[in-house]
């Protein structure tokens, strides 16, 4: 089968957990024996026989000649691929209508992934196949009028890596922030919650700042004003192996973003690695974990009670507990192998429901 992706941004550009996603579905499918071609932005000289990096990416919106080379370019990729299905992870910045005209002008039959059209979903496309990656999405792909019988709920799923020995130096307590430093993803809080946190408690953030807002220099500008900078180490933006591999080097992941999260890959993943996570609870990591067993929660924005959890971890054997019940879940519930044959099965059963069996 051909299968065809569209998405916003893909690796190794604007690799954040969304685009982790999309690349390793494409690797699996194509693992299975689908050719998957990804359509998605970036420099076109980039492309390869795998992606197509023709799509202008346009968070204005407001360029009609970049609507119309993305309907364009979309169109002639489905024709020259032949493509079967096609996947749409993101339209955001794209130009939905513009997609989504391409889409209809060829008899494939597309797939809405993850979450972006369930908040603003072109007229129209109520009845199209969509898979949510969680109750969250889910939802509100039903509050938008979106077909609940066209709609399947698919947690995505991880690899379960070798466990890891996490160790504690000179009794410290390593705290991780990974995600995009940008307000709604909460970095300011965790730091509120580790200056109240005894000194033996460091924290070190992986993510890069957007450089059109001043939310990162004054990130920056807070720790060193508050004296922090000797507990706090930024490390930029790393690749995702190397992300991984910092889940060695740390004791507790804390999530403490404000908006209602799709997702939360970096949950996933620290679970898988054996680490406790420290959630605020809001969005989908509340279906992610289970509270007091397989991570703990605190109220979305309270640095007072998310120090009150990360202080709960303070003893090792707690964060063992947790984290071992959090790798258990993992394997049983968001099975990396389980996820890409749910995703095959889905389109593949479609596609005998629409050849009469």
């Amino acid at each position: 089968m051909r299968i065809l992706f569209v998405s916003n941004h893909f690796p190794p550009l604007h690799v954040g957990g969304y685009e982790i996603y999309c690349a390793a579905t494409a690797a699996a499918l194509r693992e299975r024996g689908h050719e998957v071609l990804v359509v998605t932005t970036g420099d076109a000289s980039l492309s390869d026989t795998t992606v197509c990096r023709g799509l202008t990416f346009d968070m204005t919106l407001a360029d009609a000649e970049a609507a119309r080379k993305n309907s364009e370019c979309l169109a002639d990729q489905l024709h020259r691929f032949r493509a079967d299905r096609a996947l749409v992870w993101n339209t955001y910045g794209l130009h939905h209508d513009a997609v989504f005209k391409a889409l209809k002008m060829t008899p494939t039959t597309c797939y809405l992934m993850l979450h972006d059209l369930a908040f603003f979903g072109p007229p129209g496309l109520r009845s199209i196949p969509l898979i949510a990656a969680s109750q969250v999405i889910r939802f509100h792909f039903l509050r938008c009028g979106f077909a609940a019988e066209s709609l399947r709920l698919v947690y995505p799923g991880v690899h379960l890596p070798q466990a890891f020995r996490h160790h504690t130096e000179n009794d410290l307590v390593r705290i991780l922030f990974c995600g995009r430093i940008i307000s709604y993803k909460g970095l300011h809080v965790a730091l509120l919650a580790l200056e109240r946190l005894p000194g033996r408690f460091a924290l070190t953030v992986i993510g890069e700042a957007d450089a059109t807002l001043d939310y990162g220099p004054q990130i920056r500008h807070w720790v060193t004003a508050n004296h922090l900078d000797s507990r706090v180490t930024f490390l930029g933006g790393l690749t995702h192996d190397q992300v991984v591999a910092e889940y060695a080097r740390h004791d507790i992941v804390v999530f403490p973003s404000l908006w209602e999260e799709p997702l939360g890959l970096v949950v996933l993943e620290a679970m898988a690695a054996g680490l406790p996570v420290v959630a605020s609870r809001r969005g989908a990591p509340v279906e992610l974990i289970t509270g007091g067993r397989t991570g703990l929660f605190h109220e979305p924005g309270n640095a007072v009670d998310l120090a009150r959890a990360v202080q709960e971890l303070s003893c090792a054997s707690r964060r063992q507990e947790i984290g071992q019940a959090a790798r258990e879940s993992i394997r049983q519930r968001f099975d990396f192998d389980r996820y890409i044959e749910d995703i095959e099965g889905i389109v593949t059963s479609l596609a005998r429901e629409r050849r009469g069996g």
